[in-house]
């Protein structure tokens, strides 16, 4: 047992030193020079509201920082108004500070992130058992940490990391009675909305009235400085016009290789499909309809993973996927084989397109699109199955057998 918890240890000190490494110190993508390219768009949004003005109005940027130029020769900012309070904390800094401080901020939610799905592992099910070793202490933070696109979000600058552990903490708050907190982070989960909208709308079908309201207060709040700026009519239609100009640039448009989703996989073999935005809709009606024969534990999971395939998404917006592992975990941690199956279908997710692009295929460079599919499909039927189990069961039923066939003993998912 003490061989399985050192093996436990290195490999988790390895998930951390590859994520810092790759991620934070910018190893294999041209060192900390190259590091938060994305978070200048973001940090110069702020610098503009601090000086009043809109930042949705293109144009008027120029910046003697080598590191800013690019970003403010091509700005083009669409995050909606409430992301306000992160764009005007780092334009409070210096260029390097500002740097400094989105690295920290998404290293800190990558552990946050790893914790979270540590506690939606052990909801109601006791995995530790007559002092035997938790595999799943390990082994899901090193997956939630070492994956690549964890790597990725950070070495970018992105808010994927944030906005997951905003939702991922926002959902559990809110359906456990902690309506304030859980609504405050709702709204800043709000600051990429297709990525969070079917979870809202499910909390709204469920009646959760209040947490709803103060995220409702809470966007107004975060939005209130653009609001100042620009007033209210003004500012919508900044925002609107914004948000049609960057889904129309080159790495947003379809056969980009960072768009990721149903649409854009058809669309690079040759298939013009419309949008998945409705199938989107009829996934979430069904999940709703037949929502007591549904795993509670795995709602969130389909919601984002729908969101992800049908909506628009980034290559790097797979982190909003992280409530995939606990739920994979819950199923399969007993089962080697098919925890092995769960594994690689995580890896093929979350593989870098730096690793895909060089084999020139279009269909292998959104495999992870098809991987996804699969784990969807997986997890509503390994779902539909327990739910079915835990109806037949007694009321501490799934409790007695969780302690009785648990105790730590898998190890994958």
């Amino acid at each position: 047992m003490m061989l399985h918890q050192r093996l436990g240890f290195l490999v988790l000190l390895c998930a951390v030193v590859a994520m810092v490494a790759l991620g934070a110190l910018g190893v294999g993508h041209g060192g900390l020079a190259d590091t938060n390219l994305d978070m200048r768009f973001l940090y110069l949004a702020g610098v503009r509201w601090w000086h009043g003005v809109s930042a949705y109005v293109p144009g008027g940027l120029v910046s003697s920082d080598p590191w800013l130029g690019e970003a403010a020769a091509g700005y083009d900012f669409a995050y909606p108004p409430q992301s306000a309070p992160l764009c005007l904390l780092l334009g409070a800094w210096s260029p390097t500070g500002a740097r400094v401080l989105m690295t920290a901020l998404n290293v800190a939610a990558a552990l946050a992130l790893a914790a979270l799905s540590l506690r939606f592992v052990r909801e109601g099910q006791p995995y530790q058992h007559a002092g035997r070793t938790d595999a799943a202490t390990w082994a899901i933070p090193a997956i939630v940490l070492g994956n690549p696109t964890t790597s990725f979000v950070i070495w970018a600058g992105q808010t994927t990391l944030i906005v997951a552990l905003a939702l991922m903490a926002g959902w559990e708050y809110g359906r456990r009675g902690r309506w304030i907190v859980g609504g405050i982070l709702l709204a800043f989960a709000t600051i990429k909305p297709q990525l969070s909208c079917l979870a809202i709308l499910w909390l709204a079908l469920e009646r959760r009235w209040r947490v709803l309201t103060v995220m409702v207060f809470a966007i107004l709040m975060f939005a209130a400085v653009p609001l100042i700026v620009s007033g209210p009519v003004g500012l919508a239609r900044e925002w609107i016009v914004s948000v049609q100009r960057y889904g129309a640039g080159p790495y947003n448009t379809l056969g980009s290789r960072m768009i990721f989703g149903l649409r854009n996989m058809l669309y690079a073999v040759g298939i013009h499909a419309p949008s998945f935005v409705p199938v989107a809709f009829l996934a979430f009606a069904l999940a709703w309809r037949y929502r007591a024969e549904i795993v509670d534990e795995n709602v969130l999971s389909l919601l984002v993973g729908v969101s992800l395939l049908s909506g628009f998404a980034h290559s790097y917006d797979v982190a909003i996927l992280t409530p995939l592992v606990p739920a994979f975990w819950r199923h399969l941690h007993q089962r080697a084989g098919a925890s092995l199956i769960g594994l690689g279908l995580m890896l093929v997710i979350t593989l870098p397109n730096s690793l895909l692009e060089p084999l020139h295929s279009p269909l292998l460079l959104h495999a992870r699109v098809m991987a996804l599919l699969v784990a969807l499909v997986w997890l509503v039927v390994m779902s539909v199955r327990e739910a079915g189990i835990r109806r037949r069961m007694p009321a501490e039923g799934p409790r007695l057998d969780a302690c009785r066939q648990s105790g730590g003993r898998g190890a994958g998912w």
